[in-house]
């Protein structure tokens, strides 16, 4: 698995100024714990699609019905598609191209990358600023300085599209308004992954609950995310123009379990790679229902 990785945070919600991390580069096959037999069974009967339902921002604004759809979403199914969301399409379309020049990078350079140890930059800094950043550019021929801009802009737009989100929480569970935007401070991280094809007797990502509050995903067409309801192994295919959200422990803990945390994983067996941009919430907290 490919990884690109950078980490942020806002002050007071200003997602106009971040302090950021660029955490890593690496493509070595991560150490995962071991799957038990009876969760590879469940895992070979995903054969059915989750019913995780399709949430159109925009509708949210006018219509009680997709509210409904958004409560349902977060109690019941763990995971929802959310269309409309007004991030633009030709940053989508970049973030993908400019992600697919580092899986791309010649192998040398690749295995400087994997050798390196600690942070590339610190605090406040721009990652095109690190010496180590200017010898990608010179290598590999990358626009360090475009792509750290490009990653900059996006995370401002998908943090603005959580908050956002999170507003309309507060509505679908009945809470006051700013009961959740009024505590969270959003940290987190931004990956670019790829994923290799699997084996059919091996795992991407085997199951686990994602630790934070919130992750949206930006996926391609290659499919091979898999969410679990009632024991079972659905699959959560590509849905176009949509963004994927599911909701993690924290939210569940700070909801004392209205809001459902779902077991989910990654198996791609049939594309050739699988790319997948998780924007990963983490410190949104504080109890909300007391």
């Amino acid at each position: 698995m490919f990884t690109l990785s950078f980490a942020f945070k806002t002050s007071n919600r200003d997602t106009s100024n971040y302090l950021r991390h660029f955490l890593s580069i690496n493509h070595k096959e991560k150490s995962m714990r071991k799957i038990t037999p009876e969760e590879k069974f469940k895992n070979a009967r995903a054969k059915k699609v989750l019913s995780a339902p399709v949430i159109d921002m925009e509708r949210l604004l006018y219509d009680s019905k997709e509210n409904e759809k958004l409560y349902e979403a977060l109690v019941n199914a763990g995971f929802l598609y959310l269309s409309n969301h007004g991030i633009d399409k030709n940053l989508i379309q970049e973030i993908k191209r400019v992600s697919a020049e580092f899986y791309h990078l010649p192998a040398s350079k690749r295995k400087e990358l994997e050798d390196f140890k600690g942070n590339l930059i610190h605090d406040g800094s721009a990652f095109s600023l690190s010496p180590f950043a200017k010898s990608i550019e010179k290598d590999a021929n990358i626009d360090i300085e475009y792509v750290d801009s490009l990653f900059y802009k996006y995370i401002g737009e998908i943090t603005n599209l959580a908050l956002r989100l999170v507003s309309f929480f507060e509505i679908a569970l009945g809470l006051e308004k700013g009961r959740l935007l009024n505590r969270v401070e959003p940290h987190g991280v931004q990956n670019a992954l790829c994923y290799e094809r699997t084996p059919p007797k091996k795992w991407g990502v085997p199951g686990h609950y994602d630790n934070g509050f919130l992750t949206i995903l930006m996926q391609d067409d290659a499919g091979g995310l898999q969410a679990m309801s009632k024991d079972e192994w659905f699959s959560i295919p590509p849905v176009k123009d949509t963004f994927v959200v599911n909701f993690g422990n924290m939210l569940e803990h700070i909801s004392y379990g209205v809001v459902t945390a779902t077991w989910h994983n990654v198996r791609n067996t049939s594309a050739p790679l699988r790319w997948s941009w998780p924007t990963f919430f983490g410190k949104w907290f504080l109890h909300i229902f007391y």
